[in-house]
């Protein structure tokens, strides 16, 4: 046969039939790639598999023989390749996978059954259609046809009837589901008497069955630990627990005995709903298998026996749930599962038999209708599959419509789409409410796990497709696959045909309708990306009409005669009998297939192409999304055997330890509530936890809380980061890595504008290069006689208050003071203008920023998290018209700042712009920043909208953090006597020292403070306990590992040393957590202690994170607060001068202090946040030592 390269480059399949290749042990099970050799040439050579195998013995390759493969392949593998397929020899690898999951590599198997005694005596066609779910009818019948499944090795007629002992293979591309990463513990290994002791996690089977054969126990014991065992009993995937598993056919043979003599005593322990009661329970309800495709099962007074006993270990009110011990005496499939659920506490995460969507509201308790009804009640199939009338025809329907099949359609079977086959496998006739159950159940599988199938209906049929059959959705291009129930539920009403283009025609093939494997048309694709896996532009809504198509219409002749030539130029033979149905179409590619083809002969550069929409490059199947771990599990775990070989037992299981809670998202948690209450929870949680090295906590299940749109309320992972390692690659080595989330960058925009917090990337390098110049280092030394100065009138106002008590005593707002001298501060540094506040002046400016940010963001709702949060579902210019436009009270004060501020900025740029012109100019702030944006480069300026959200960021970043600060540090003080005392005592050391010191004014300068040891240790220690910005928000730009600085344990009980997270994961910096990491800080990382930086105590950091003293209050890296120094002195100054003055003491509200959160940690009072930042303090003149 002579293999002709065609425009399609198209992947041909490797069908063994050459009697001399399956004579070759070693070929027939080995997989290799091949390709051409060049463009211009036909000869084909051996490529390598993914494992770096050749095939070696090339004096085989003559009898190798290449059969084209229908176009039904051909569109499925549209790359510049010629593949030889078989099967992998070689154990597939690990793939790297989110955090929790394990995966291994798809590979190519062959999976073979037996026939069962159900089967006997039934069409071929209906059994694989009825008992497997992972594919179509119509696939099968393909499959069949092919020889891709084959009957005791032949190819076998649909209709052939099933006789005992005959062997059914299918050749697969296996994509097995993930599992959890929790590894498999052996807790004994008996090597004389041969058997070992295992600890298996929930997700995993014991053998391979179904969709699993690597991710299993037994290959897992073989592959990890080189054990091959012999199991005798089985735990249900989703169960973890305790198995014993002889290692010998003589321990298995012994052991199987005792299972069969019922001789082993079995022990559970379960989390069930609800509140079990506390005396113990027998249920001997027999059990009853109804539906052998989905396992289900029921109570039936014509089940087998099953006896369970239970026992209440400990009820949770906060979880409403029990953790129940279980004893079965029997070994029935499920029998606790429904066992429990019949006595109405069923196990609180099971996806069958506590889900209510199967089951209704009483989920079975006391069980279920069994009265036989004639009435089969079959419901309408899943809405993937419905189809509008018989005459257009169903494409996973067996039966063909007149005109695929003429007078004689296929003989009427019992597809499972159809919910006729329900019943078949069931010893007993079903009730209607059964019925109900399992159709139920059917159609959440399908719904929430089938892709093989949609791909099917999408892909094949007996003709040009004819899309108004389906009833389906287009996924958007370039946008992350949601799960099929979420596709499944939006189209009950959705019809999508074909959109003709003049691509077709431009290629000489007028009309040509070829689809690739999302369903969309090849010749539409010229204008797609550079794969063909594009729904954006080929499928379009109800209206469109396929040509030649039209009322039904059969393919025209041009399309008839194109069909022909392309079959014959690629070597497939054209069916032309009378009476048998047309061929499918032919393939032809776009010029976004014939780019690909370009690419070099590189299999990593085509599988990144196909792999960005989410398609297997192999064998083009859509890609999963990955479940979350959690999911994969239940709350039933296998704790004690008893058997002849002695007694042994697990540790419990986390969800049954006193004090679990249900993790139902910590989104209010975080934003909500007060600065580091679960951050330092969580911390305290790891670090417990034997010192594992817990420092990255996985926060699971963060939700948006109001289930208002399903899709949008999905819950989602975020990775809380406190390691000093991980954090100082976030911050310092990855650059621009993790940029802000969508929300948090409107987030600030809102508040500060389009300025330095705001930009990202290059956007922040130009920011930061601009801005400068006016925060250097001498710059904020220059600014220290100003912050004195103003800590000065502080001080003299105060002086005039307490003069007229009669004690010498007032309670002084503290925050409420200093907040407006440091307002007057950045108003005469920054920008060389007066806000007046220290005289209560009225100006707009000082109005507009008194409680902003308290006001809008303190406290937030449901509602309001829920709002934010989706926000970063929206397109950018939907999201900024939103911020900026739809009303809110919460937000109107925050909007009225803005438009104040960008008012008086833009007065002050006008102003600094023209004394720059004039050659004058002062050194604030604002001044040094038009100076510098002065720049011919249009490139490395400012635009003006920017330039004036410089002001808004210099403002809020300047005076509420360093208010907030200080009001810390003297609530700190006034808790702590002892401290205030001594600080005060060198700080008028100090004084004295500069006072005595000959030819100089009295000043403090920057070498004096830093010779006050113990105040620079007071300071440090305030600005470790409380960080006014206390977390950052990012988001991973791209796939990465974060390095750890010690070995982290997962909550799934796996250790690694380094983490990897993928693209557009959601990072929390916790800068409150890192600030009192025990492991940085010491074991009183809680505890005001400035001690600690003076004694010596303090590790040195293996991996440095912050600016100033190893500390993230002002971030680190790129993004350290550029006005740091400023920030610092500023506290400086104001501590020397006000606690060298005065004494301040706690008052009764003053022991009701919040840590508010409201983008800053601002100090509040409980019940009292309707009057804002307040500290409330006694000050009273300091004596005189």
């Amino acid at each position: 046969m002579v293999l002709k390269r065609q425009q399609s480059q198209a992947f041909v399949l490797l069908n063994i039939l050459s009697t001399h290749l399956q004579s070759i042990p070693f070929i027939s099970r080995l997989a290799t790639r091949w390709r051409f050799a060049d463009k211009g040439t036909k000869t084909l050579l051996p490529v390598s598999y993914n494992n770096g195998h050749e095939l070696a013995n090339r004096k085989h390759q003559r009898h190798l023989q290449l059969i084209p493969l229908s176009p039904y392949e051909q569109f499925r593998h549209v790359i510049s390749r010629i593949v030889l397929v078989t099967m992998a020899e070689t154990p597939p690898q690990v793939l790297p996978t989110p955090i929790g999951l394990k995966k291994v590599q798809p590979y190519w198997h062959p999976y073979t059954t037996m026939a069962k005694g159900r089967w006997l005596n039934r069409e071929l066609l209906e059994v694989v259609s009825t008992e497997f779910r992972d594919r179509s009818m119509e696939y099968y019948r393909y499959a069949l046809e092919s020889g891709v499944t084959t009957v005791n090795g032949k190819i076998a007629r649909p209709e052939t009837i099933l006789r005992n002992g005959d062997r059914i293979e299918n050749i697969v591309h296996r994509h097995e589901p993930p599992v959890t990463s929790t590894p498999v513990k052996i807790l004994q290994h008996d090597v004389e008497r041969e058997f070992i002791v295992v600890d298996k996690p929930g997700s995993i089977p014991i053998h391979g069955t179904g969709r699993y054969f690597k991710n299993t126990l037994m290959e897992i014991l073989k592959d990890e630990f080189g054990l091959l065992t012999y199991p005798v009993n089985r735990l249900d995937r989703l169960t973890s627990g305790l198995m014993i598993l002889p290692l010998s056919s003589r321990c298995a043979s012994a052991m199987a005995k005792e299972f069969e003599k019922n001789t082993v005593r079995k022990e559970y322990v379960a989390r069930c709903k609800g509140e079990f009661p506390e005396e113990e329970i027998t249920c001997e309800e027999p059990l009853l298998t109804v539906d052998r495709q989905m396992g289900l099962n029921i109570v039936h007074p014509d089940g087998k026996p099953a006896k369970t006993v239970f026992k209440r270990i400990r009820y949770d009110p906060n979880t409403d749930s029990t953790v129940v011990l279980c004893k079965p005496f029997t070994g029935r499939s499920h029998q606790i599962r429904v066992h429990l659920q019949f006595l109405g506490f069923p196990i609180a995460n099971d996806p069958v038999y506590s889900e209510t969507k199967i089951w209704g509201e009483r989920l079975g308790k006391g069980g279920i209708d069994i009265t036989p009804s004639d009435e089969r009640a079959a419901p309408a199939p899943p809405a993937h599959l419905e189809h509008e009338t018989q005459a257009t025809g169903n494409p996973e329907s067996l039966t063909k419509t007149m005109a695929e099949a003429g007078t004689t359609p296929y003989p009427k079977l019992l597809p499972r789409e159809t919910g006729e086959d329900i019943g078949m496998g069931s010893p007993v006739p079903l009730s209607s409410e059964a019925v109900g159950v399992i159709t139920r159940l059917r159609n959440m599988k399908d719904e929430e796990e089938d892709w093989g199938r949609w791909r099917d209906v999408v892909f094949r049929t007996k003709g040009p497709l004819a899309p108004s059959n389906l009833k389906i959705k287009q996924y958007p291009a370039n946008q992350r696959r949601r799960g099929k129930g979420e596709f499944v539920q939006d189209a009950a009403s959705e019809k999508i045909v074909v959109r003709s283009t003049a691509s077709a025609t431009a290629t000489g093939v007028s009309g040509a309708r070829i689809y690739g494997g999302d369903g969309t048309s090849a010749s539409d694709n010229a204008s797609a990306a550079s794969t063909p896996a594009s729904l954006d532009s080929d499928l379009k809504r109800d209206g469109a009409v396929v040509p030649g198509q039209e009322n039904g219409a059969e393919a025209t002749d041009a399309e008839e005669s194109m069909d022909d030539n392309l079959a014959a130029s690629s070597g497939a033979a054209v069916v032309s009998e009378p009476g048998a149905a047309p061929p499918p179409p032919q393939l032809t590619v776009d010029e976004a297939v014939e780019r690909a083809s370009q690419m070099e002969a590189d299999t990593g550069a085509i599988t990144a192409a196909l792999s960005a929409n989410a398609f297997c490059p192999e064998c083009y199947l859509p890609l999963h999304p990955d479940p979350k771990p959690e999911k994969l599990y239940i709350f039933l775990h296998a704790l004690r055997y008893t058997t002849s070989l002695g007694t042994f037992e697990t540790p419990m299981p986390h969800w049954a330890a006193e004090g679990w809670e249900w993790d139902q998202g910590n989104m209010p948690k975080l934003v909500g509530g007060q600065v580091g209450e679960p951050e330092f929870k969580w911390q305290e949680i790891s670090l417990m936890n034997a010192r594992r090295g817990a420092y990255a906590l996985r926060v699971d299940k963060i939700n948006l809380q109001l289930q208002l749109i399903s899709f949008l309320s999905r819950q989602e992972d975020r990775l809380l980061v406190t390691d000093p390692k991980a954090l100082q690659y976030i911050y310092h080595t990855s650059g621009y890595r993790f940029p802000k989330q969508p929300e948090r960058i409107e987030l600030t925009r809102l508040v500060f504008g389009r300025g330095l917090l705001w930009a990202d990337g290059d956007d922040h390098k130009r920011h930061r290069k601009v801005m400068a110049p006016g925060f250097s280092a001498a710059e904020a030394k220059a600014f220290l006689p100003l912050f004195f100065s103003y800590a000065a009138q502080i001080a003299t106002k105060w002086k005039d208050i307490l003069g007229n008590t009669a004690d010498g005593t007032a309670i002084l707002d503290v925050t409420g003071w200093v907040s407006r001298a440091a307002l007057d501060v950045i108003g005469q540094a920054a920008f060389d203008y007066s806000f007046g506040a220290m005289e209560d002046a009225d100006n707009v400016v000082g109005t507009a920023y008194r409680n902003v940010l308290i006001d809008a963001f303190a406290s937030p709702s449901d509602a309001s998290l829920f709002s934010w949060g989706l926000l970063q579902y929206m397109p950018r210019n939907i999201r900024e018209f939103i911020v900026d436009r739809i009303p809110s009270s919460r937000l109107s004060h925050v909007r009225h700042t803005a438009k104040v501020t960008n008012t008086v900025a833009a007065e002050l740029v006008a102003e600094k712009s023209a004394a720059l012109l004039q050659g004058k100019g002062n050194r604030d702030i604002m001044s040094l920043l038009v100076k510098a944006n002065a720049s011919e480069n249009t490139n490395a300026k400012l635009s003006h909208d920017e330039l004036l959200s410089q002001m808004r960021t210099i403002i809020m970043a300047g005076h509420e953090t360093s208010a907030n600060t200080f009001a810390w540090a003297v609530l700190e003080l006034a808790r702590h006597p002892d401290v205030q005392s001594r600080l005060r005592s060198e700080i008028r050391r100090a004084e004295a020292g500069i006072a005595a010191r000959p030819g100089s004014e009295y000043a403090f300068t920057t070498g004096d403070i830093d010779a006050m040891p113990y105040f620079n240790a007071v300071v440090k220690e305030v600005l470790r306990m409380h960080p006014v910005s206390f977390v950052n928000f990012r988001q991973s730009a791209e796939d990465d590992v974060l390095p750890l600085s010690r070995p982290l344990t997962l909550a799934s009980g796996e250790v690694v040393t380094e983490l990897p997270i993928p693209k557009g994961m959601k990072v929390i910096l916790s800068i409150a957590a890192y600030n009192r990491n025990k492991d940085v800080f010491g074991e009183d990382a809680h505890v005001f202690n400035p001690e600690r930086w003076l004694d010596g105590s303090m590790r040195k950091p293996e991996a440095p994170v912050g600016t100033y003293a190893n500390l993230l209050t002002f971030a680190g890296g790129l993004r350290t607060c550029i006005g740091w120094r400023f920030a610092l002195l500023e506290l400086q100054a104001f501590l020397i001068e006000l606690v060298g003055t005065f004494e301040f003491g706690l008052t009764p509200e003053a022991t009701r202090v919040r840590r508010e959160k409201c983008i800053v940690m601002t100090p509040t009072i409980e019940g009292q946040l309707n009057k804002g930042t307040q500290l409330p303090l006694r000050v009273s003149l300091a004596h005189s030592e």
